[in-house]
């Protein structure tokens, strides 16, 4: 499935979607949400009540952008620091066993594992980052201009177990994504 389209390509967007498959926001409509809740919005939607898919929308983008930026954050300064024992950059190493890659593999392994992790990175965000940020829908995060203090908010308002907290989910979703781009680097390196 994603071999053909390093042919095409010339290896520039498989690797990419790997990483995009490895993350809840991109394999989940709304990683928290069940499936009833998910139709219940759609329903209200429909029914000429478009507030709750806004507000739900809005939250997902929130908490997307908000994890995103967080660990923009913490892995650039680990990579300043020259601190490669920092837990995001070690998650990257290539693991030393990796399974062999079959295109099914984007489905039944990559995605569905995401997947699975939607839903307690859901609930970490709502643990540990401010209500402004990740539970409230009447605001755009990326309007608060918070980003580049977004680890010192976090660390202010949740203590250092916060965003340790938050380093270790990321760095859990890294190593997912090492172990799946390893897979298929080693896929693509294989055929050729």
């Amino acid at each position: 499935m994603l071999l053909p389209i390093k042919h095409r390509h010339g290896g520039r967007y498989g690797l990419h979607y790997i990483g995009d498959f490895s993350n809840p926001y991109h394999v989940t409509p709304l990683p928290g949400n069940s499936t009833m809740d998910t139709l219940w919005v759609g329903l209200q939607d429909k029914a000429g009540y478009p507030q709750a898919k806004k507000n739900t929308i809005q939250l997902a983008s929130n908490r997307h952008t908000a994890i995103e930026d967080f660990q923009y954050l913490v892995m650039n300064q680990a990579y300043l620091d020259k601190n490669y024992q920092h837990p995001t950059i070690q998650a990257l190493n290539t693991p030393e066993n990796v399974r062999e890659f079959k295109d099914d593999h984007i489905v039944t392994v990559i995605s569905e594992l995401a997947y699975l992790k939607g839903q307690d990175i859901h609930n970490l965000l709502a643990l540990v980052m401010p209500d402004s940020v990740v539970n409230d829908a009447a605001v755009e995060y990326k309007d608060l201009g918070v980003k580049y203090k977004l680890v010192d908010i976090v660390k202010e308002q949740f203590g250092e177990e916060g965003v340790n907290l938050l380093i270790g989910a990321i760095a859990d979703l890294l190593n997912d994504f090492s172990h799946n781009g390893t897979s298929y680097v080693r896929a693509i390196l294989k055929a050729n």
